[in-house]
C-alpha cells in the first residue's frame, strides 16, 4: 500500500509516506501489545505481559467485624466476603499499561463456593474447599464457563476453539462475553520435563480500554501472547510461598490479611516484601533513594512502635501484623486506592488492614512523616481493639508522633516540635485555647470540616503535646487525663463518654490558662524532655 502512494503521487510521495507511517504507527501503538518473554515461577509459565505495563497487586480482602455474644461473653470476629477470598485464590497476576488496558492471568482451581451468609469466617471458606464439593473439572466446558462467569462477572454467550501455530498450546478456547471489550481465553500447555504430569489450565483476560476493536485486540493477543506462552520445567519453578524480592517469614499468628499481602506479590515482577517485627513492608520501589528509605523504616519503625505502646498501652495483645504498602509511582497508588488516591499521599484503611503510602521521591522527610502519622492510626486501631477513638485523640497522637526520631542506637525516641504548627500557635494562641473545650466534643464530620480543619489539627496536636510533655508544676493536675480516657474507652466503648470521663475533674478555665502558659514559657524545656527512653 505504501509503494502505491509513492508511485502515484511522485514528488509528493514523501508527504504521503509520512502520513501513512503516522497512520500505521498510530494503529500499532493503539493496539495492546505483548512483548518480552519473562519467567513466572509461581505460575509455571514463561509468558509475555502487556508492553510498558506495571504489575498491580491485588488489594487486601475487606474485613467485616462482627460482635459474637453469648451470655456475658463477647468477642469480635473477622468475617470476609467469600468472593474476595475465592478471587484472590484463583488470581495469578495483573498488569496495566499506560493506556489503561488490563491483562489478568488466572489458574482455575475451584468453583465459587456458595454460602447462605453474606460474610463468613476464613476458616469456613477453607473447610468448604477441603470437602471437595467445589472442585472444578476444567475438562467440562460448562464448569469452566461457570467459573469464567463468576471470575469476570460477565455472562458467557459462546465458545470458540482457537487454532494457533504454537506446538505447546492445548485446548485453547475463546469465550464471547457480555462485554465485547473483555477478551477471555482458556488454555493448557504441554508440560516440560514433567513426565506424564497433567497439563495445567489457565485463563487469560484482556480488558481493552484504548479503543482498539475486539477483532484487532484478538489478533494481537493470539499472535503475540498465545504463540509464545510456554510451560516452565519443574526445576525452574518455586514453591507456592515464594515472594519476589524477599521470602516471607510466616509465623503462627499471621492473619489472612498479612498472608494475602505476601501472596499478592507472588507473580509481581519488581515487587518485594520484608517482615520486620510487627510490620510487613511491601513495595515496588526500585531506585536507590527509595530502598534507603525502606531500610531506614525497617530500622526505625519497630522502635517507634515501642513508643506507641508506651504512650498508648494496648487493651489486649495485638496478634495482627501491620501491613505497610509503599508505591513508587502515583499511577499505581491511585489505581490501588481508586478515588481515595486522587487526593492523598498516605492512608490507613482499617477494612483492608493496610497502610498505603505514595513515596515522595523529592521530599523523603514528607514520606517519613506520612508513614509514621498513618502508622499511629494503624496501631491505635489494633491497640484499642477496633473501638473508634475520639478525633482529638486519634489525630492529635498521629501528629504528635509524626516528627519522631530514633536515637541512641535504637533505644530512645525523640518527639520534635512541629515548626509549622508552632508558628500557627504563636499567632493564634488565644483562639486555640478557647477552642479546646469545643475540640474535644467534635465528631469526625465536624473535625474534618474544611473551614476549621487546620485549626482542629493544630489544636489536637498542641493538646496531646501539652499532655505528654508538660513538666511544669501543673502537670500533676492533668496526668490522669490520657490513661483515664483509655480506661473509659475500654469500659464504655464510646469515645464521647471516654472524653467526658477523662476531663471530668478538670477545671477547664484553669486548664486553658496552664495550656497558654506552657506555649508561652514552658515549651522550651518541654522540647528537651524525652518521654520515651530505654525502649
Amino acid at each position: 500500500m505504501l509503494s502505491y502512494y509513492l508511485c502515484r503521487f511522485g514528488k509528493n510521495s514523501v508527504f504521503y509516506a509520512v502520513i501513512m507511517l503516522l497512520v500505521l504507527g498510530g494503529s500499532v501503538m493503539a493496539t495492546p501489545n505483548f512483548q518480552v518473554d519473562m519467567n513466572y515461577p509461581n505460575l509455571g509459565l514463561k509468558m509475555r505481559t502487556l508492553s510498558s505495563s506495571n504489575p498491580e497487586p491485588l488489594s487486601q480482602p475487606t474485613i467485616y467485624t462482627y460482635m459474637y455474644t453469648k451470655g456475658d461473653f463477647s468477642k469480635k470476629i473477622k468475617m470476609y466476603d467469600p468472593f474476595e477470598i475465592w478471587y484472590a485464590d484463583q488470581h495469578g497476576g495483573q498488569w496495566r499499561d499506560s493506556k489503561g488496558n488490563v491483562f489478568i492471568i488466572a489458574q482455575p482451581k475451584n468453583m465459587l463456593p456458595k454460602f447462605k451468609a453474606k460474610h463468613i469466617l476464613f476458616e469456613d471458606y477453607q473447610k468448604s474447599i477441603d470437602t471437595g464439593k467445589f472442585n472444578l473439572d476444567v475438562n467440562r466446558t460448562d464448569e469452566l464457563e461457570s467459573w469464567i462467569k463468576d471470575f469476570c462477572k460477565l455472562d458467557v454467550s459462546g465458545v470458540e476453539v482457537v487454532k494457533t501455530r504454537s506446538f505447546d498450546l492445548q485446548n485453547c478456547m475463546f469465550y464471547s462475553t457480555s462485554d465485547p471489550s473483555t477478551l477471555v481465553y482458556s488454555f493448557s500447555l504441554k508440560p516440560k520435563g514433567l513426565g506424564t504430569r497433567i497439563p495445567e489450565t489457565y485463563v487469560a483476560v484482556l480488558q481493552v480500554f484504548d479503543g482498539t476493536s475486539p477483532k484487532k485486540a484478538r489478533q494481537s493477543f493470539e499472535n503475540q501472547f498465545l504463540r509464545s506462552v510456554r510451560s516452565l520445567p519443574k526445576n525452574m519453578r518455586y514453591p507456592s510461598n515464594y515472594t519476589v524480592g524477599q521470602k516471607m517469614e510466616n509465623v503462627e499468628d499471621d492473619s489472612p490479611s498479612s498472608l494475602a499481602a505476601a501472596k499478592s506479590l507472588e507473580n509481581m515482577d519488581g515487587w518485594w516484601s520484608q517482615r520486620v517485627g510487627d510490620y510487613i513492608f511491601v513495595s515496588d520501589i526500585k531506585n536507590s533513594k527509595g530502598r534507603k528509605l525502606i531500610s531506614f523504616l525497617e530500622y526505625t519503625m519497630p522502635v517507634i512502635r515501642k513508643a506507641f505502646v508506651e504512650a498508648i498501652p494496648p487493651i489486649k495483645k495485638i496478634s495482627d501484623v501491620s501491613v505497610i504498602r509503599i508505591f513508587e509511582k502515583p499511577e499505581g497508588y491511585r489505581q490501588h486506592l481508586d478515588s481515595i488516591g486522587e487526593w492523598t499521599t498516605g492512608v490507613w484503611q482499617p477494612a483492608k488492614r493496610e497502610l498505603t503510602v505514595l513515596y515522595q521521591s523529592r521530599d523523603q522527610e514528607k514520606s517519613i512523616e506520612t508513614i509514621i502519622h498513618e502508622a499511629l492510626h494503624q496501631y491505635l486501631f489494633y491497640a484499642t481493639d477496633m473501638i473508634q477513638n475520639a478525633p482529638w485523640f486519634n489525630e492529635g497522637y498521629a501528629c504528635f508522633f509524626q516528627t519522631a526520631v530514633v536515637t541512641s542506637k535504637g533505644t530512645k525516641v525523640l518527639i520534635l516540635e512541629q515548626k509549622a504548627y508552632v508558628d500557627y500557635i504563636t499567632k493564634n494562641l488565644n483562639r486555640i485555647s478557647a477552642h479546646l473545650p469545643i475540640l474535644i466534643t467534635k465528631d469526625y464530620e465536624a473535625f474534618y470540616e474544611p473551614d476549621v480543619r487546620q485549626l482542629n489539627y493544630v489544636a489536637a496536636w498542641s493538646l496531646v503535646y501539652f499532655l505528654q510533655k508538660n513538666r511544669s508544676s501543673s502537670s500533676k493536675l492533668y496526668e490522669s487525663i490520657l490513661p483515664d480516657y483509655l480506661e473509659a474507652l475500654k469500659r464504655d466503648k464510646n469515645y464521647s463518654k471516654a472524653t467526658e470521663y477523662a476531663f471530668r475533674n478538670v477545671d477547664m478555665m484553669r486548664f486553658q490558662q496552664d495550656f497558654q502558659r506552657f506555649w508561652k514559657r514552658d515549651r522550651y524545656s518541654a522540647a528537651r524532655y524525652t518521654p520515651f527512653e530505654s525502649l
